[in-house]
């Protein structure tokens, strides 16, 4: 991705919009933006008086922030899952050619490394394919190895080119050097073997640097180590040291801003992979000093916490962690209000994908139930708890479209008197993505010796399990990206446009403590959206699906601005 704008530090870009979404409160119409260098100076209703000219001026139809996922997994390089945050840069490049500006990179914990028969399968699909390519014959380990350093994803031959295969970073160079690298992991399986199990062996090197779109890869060393006791995938320390090095970059589209966490500690898996959900409070403590300051949220089941009195959950509180309630099919009531009770004020905990891997019953209450609930009844069994904040994945396929008006509907009534009473309260409510795969028929991953596949259900695409077969259709993550919740938000869900970018910005923004973000206000970094007025763009799939209108109320988007830096161009970047 090339920056089309890079503004000195001295110099103004000033940013012209007929109308400028600031914040779910504040609406200019018109409205101007002025930037120096990579901060926002004013945002003011007239033409601010310069003494000089700006360096460059922008024009758009409609400016809101950039968006803020929370909550993704990545998408490629490869077809390997976990080694997709080992290139942070082609999941931040990507998504900031649809608006998004910040996110925080979503890990799993596995458990230490299973085989592929105690995943349910005689061999890994990528294994399968580079074994019939010719790449067998190394054992075991090259077959894992083959699996971890991921072949290129594959579509049917009628399927929509994949925005990845065709643009900048990737192409036909992009998957040779990927096929490259899988070959090279096989060679080099049973050195890598031999570091996984923690000896030294300094003439393994291994794949990922077979070009730009190969970094998605578990090879080489890693200066994290962990004790024996600690039951973690080597392939979570490996990520980690990527994404610390990562953390707070600009020059590659949007920003990543931390990791999310999500688990080991949950109650239910769903499409989660195995890990050690019983871990002790010790290696748990462990577990966070190794991912360090950049770990923002972490996913916890509260009943598993609960027994014990809630040490986990203090434990991320004391070091700054935003705890996140999910994963928990078990969860009572007073399991979720203890833990409820711990959050500081003004600072509530949060819960993880509402409505997806929790209960929700009319007498026998679990997560769900607390998740929705704008207030607490006044009893003393909710006393000194107060109401999480919430994300929910806008794909319209995790969440049906009548389950998610509930949700924006029950936040709404949590808002102050005056605000729309359809729309969530500022901050109460966020969207997320859940992102793990690009929205192209047939295009199949490998998560932690299972094999996954993007399909269409009822004219939404999601990506579930086809292997194993006992798990088959078990959705894992979404293909969609922030623009699309957005449109959701408004073609589907009729929330006014402040209220939907908020969902998409200022509220995930102030979940995650990312202050420099999420509102157009002066002195915060210069995210932006900017968005055409003409030529709207068709609803989702999802939207259409869904009965929504037949064109989307948010019109195309034309620029992504990153740190005062034009990282996306419609005009200049089409058809890459």
């Amino acid at each position: 991705m090339t920056k089309r704008f890079q503004g000195d530090a001295d110099e103004l870009l000033l940013i012209e919009g007929d109308v400028v979404v600031c914040s779910a409160t504040r609406v200019l119409r018109p409205g101007y933006v002025l930037v120096r260098g990579s901060r926002i100076l004013s945002v003011q209703e007239s033409a601010p008086a310069l003494a000089t000219t700006p360096a460059r001026t922008l024009r758009a139809a409609l400016v809101t922030p950039g968006f803020i996922d929370i909550h993704t997994h990545g998408i490629g390089p490869g077809a390997d899952v976990s080694a997709f945050w080992c290139d942070p840069w082609h999941t931040t490049e990507l998504v900031a050619r649809h608006g998004t500006t910040s996110l925080l990179a979503s890990m799993v914990m596995p458990s230490k490394a299973r085989t592929a028969a105690e995943a349910g399968l005689t061999e890994t699909p990528l294994g399968a394919a580079a074994r019939q390519r010719g790449g067998g014959g190394g054992g075991g380990a090259a077959v894992a190895a083959v699996a971890r350093a991921g072949a290129a994803p594959r579509a049917p031959a009628d399927a929509p080119p994949s925005p990845v295969a065709s643009g900048g970073a990737g192409g036909a160079a992009g998957t040779a050097a990927a096929a490259a690298a899988a070959a090279a992991a096989a060679a080099a399986g049973d050195a890598r073997s031999e570091k996984r199990q923690g000896t030294s062996n300094s003439g393994g090197g291994g794949g990922g640097g077979g070009g730009d779109n190969t970094g998605a890869s578990l090879d080489g060393c890693c200066s994290l180590v962990c004790s024996d006791a600690l039951d973690v995938s080597a392939s979570v320390l490996r990520v980690a040291e990527q994404l610390h090095a990562a953390v707070g970059v600009t020059g590659h589209g949007a920003v990543v801003e931390g990791i999310h966490a999500e688990g080991p500690v949950v109650a239910t898996l769903g499409g989660l992979p195995e890990s050690d959900a019983a871990m002790a409070p010790e290696q748990f403590c462990e577990l966070l000093d190794l991912l360090g300051p950049a770990l923002r949220v972490m996913t916890i089941a509260p009943s598993i916490d609960a027994r014990e009195g809630y040490p986990r959950i203090k434990a991320l509180l004391a070091r700054g962690v935003k705890p996140a309630l999910g994963h928990d099919k078990r969860a009572t009531v007073a399991d979720c209000v203890g833990a409820l009770r711990l959050a500081p004020a003004g600072s509530p905990l949060h819960v993880t994908h509402a409505l997806n891997v929790m209960c929700f019953h009319h007498r026998e209450c679990g997560l769900a139930n607390v998740a929705l609930a704008p207030r607490f009844p006044a009893t003393d069994a909710y006393a000194g708890a107060a109401p999480p904040t919430v994300e929910v994945i806008g794909d319209l396929a995790h969440v049906d479209p009548l389950a998610l008006q509930l949700l924006v509907g029950s936040k709404a009534a949590a808002a102050p008197r005056g605000e729309e009473l359809h729309c969530p309260a500022p901050g109460a409510a966020c969207f997320i993505t859940d992102g793990i795969a690009e929205p192209v028929l047939g295009q199949r991953l490998e998560y932690d010796g299972r094999w996954g596949e993007v399909v269409e259900k009822g004219g939404r695409r999601q990506v579930v399990l086809t292997q194993p077969e006992s798990m088959a259709g078990t959705l894992i993550g979404s293909c969609i990206m922030m623009l699309d919740a957005l449109r959701a938000g408004v073609d589907v869900l009729g929330l006014s446009l402040p209220a939907a970018v908020d969902m998409c910005a200022g509220a995930p923004a102030r979940i995650a403590g990312l202050a420099h973000v999420g509102t157009l206000e002066a002195g915060k970094r210069a995210d932006l959206a900017l968005f055409e007025g003409e030529q709207p763009l068709p609803p989702s799939a999802g939207a259409a699906a869904a009965g929504g209108r037949t064109a989307s109320a948010i019109p195309q988007l034309r620029q992504t601005i990153v740190a005062g830096a034009v990282v996306f161009d419609r005009d200049q970047d089409h058809g890459q």
